[in-house]
């Protein structure tokens, strides 16, 4: 059975280093979960009324529904702790906003109290973590 030695100059120091940086590099998962409820408490704090997070059924899912002056959000929120794959909501695309809209049909149709002229709004919340503080952006978008 081969030994990993941690002696210095055993020719592993760099193999060492890489394994140690894996274990404290935050997952793209834990980002966005971490992303996710920033983004609730951020819109909390801006007067939304939180209905949902991750909502979802067998073909989409949506991070936040939430209500605001008589008007049903849905928020898809992106997390960025850098600017290495360009702005969050870039990574938003035609397919997501269809899915997002889906399942928006299907929140209205699971609640049927909720009447046909109720007023939608749909956008991202772009997250940006960077120093120690998250930067929100609330880009609106179209179905």
């Amino acid at each position: 059975m081969k030994q990993f030695s941690t002696e210095p100059g055993a020719g592993n120091e760099r193999c060492k280093e890489g394994i140690l940086n894996d274990l404290f590099r935050p997952s793209r998962k834990s980002i966005g979960a971490a992303g996710e409820t920033l983004a609730a408490e951020h819109l909390k704090r801006e007067g939304y009324i939180i209905l949902e997070r991750n909502f979802r059924n067998r073909w989409a899912e949506v991070d936040i529904i939430a209500f605001k002056d008589a008007t049903i959000h849905f928020f898809e929120v992106k997390t960025r702790n850098g600017d290495a794959f360009g702005e969050p909501e870039e990574a938003v695309d035609g397919r997501k906003i269809r899915r997002i809209f889906d399942i928006s049909r299907y929140y209205f149709a699971s609640r049927p109290w909720i009447t046909a002229d109720q007023q939608v709004a749909f956008a991202v919340i772009a997250v940006m973590l960077k120093d120690g503080k998250a930067v929100f952006r609330v880009v609106p978008f179209e179905v």
